[in-house]
């Protein structure tokens, strides 16, 4: 059976230098009621996560049940960074000067739930650069979806 989730998460306070953002929990609720509205379950809400905890979040969550025919609309808020090679999410933990270390790609949240089986994916980010985000994520979906087409036909 297929079902409808919405994911929310976001960062509005920060250990390091960057300054909080008081609309994220507020946005995360917002986004949550107008899908819920649209039909869609509440999946899980990570407030405030540092980098590991949101990928390991998401991946626990993807894993909980069969997810593989389910719609997902995951949404982010919080402060976006990038560099010469891609995007990356700003959780609790995150410094602008260590993006690779402590941010979360952007295409990264995107393979986490493909490798559970998630290929009906909106992406909603609500951040500085969203557009190149939405670009690696994009990316890194379609690689996702082509690994297996290409294994399939050797």
């Amino acid at each position: 059976m297929t079902r409808r989730t919405v994911v929310v998460s976001g960062t509005d306070a920060y250990d390091h230098e960057l300054p909080p953002l008081p609309r994220a929990a507020p946005d995360m609720d917002t986004v949550a009621e107008v899908f819920r509205t649209l039909g869609y379950e509440d999946g899980d809400r990570l407030h405030n996560p540092t980098a590991d905890g949101l990928r390991r979040g998401l991946a626990d969550w993807a894993r909980r049940a069969d997810r593989s025919e389910d719609v997902v609309v995951l949404y982010y808020t919080g402060h976006g960074e990038r560099d010469d090679k891609g995007h990356f999410l700003m959780c609790r933990d995150s410094e602008s000067g260590q993006l690779r270390s402590s941010a979360v790609e952007s295409e990264r949240i995107v393979e986490i739930l493909a490798e559970n089986g998630l290929t009906r994916i909106l992406l909603i980010l609500d951040t500085c650069y969203a557009g190149q985000g939405a670009v690696d994520a994009l990316r890194a979906l379609a690689g996702s979806l082509a690994s297996p087409a290409v294994d399939a036909g050797r």
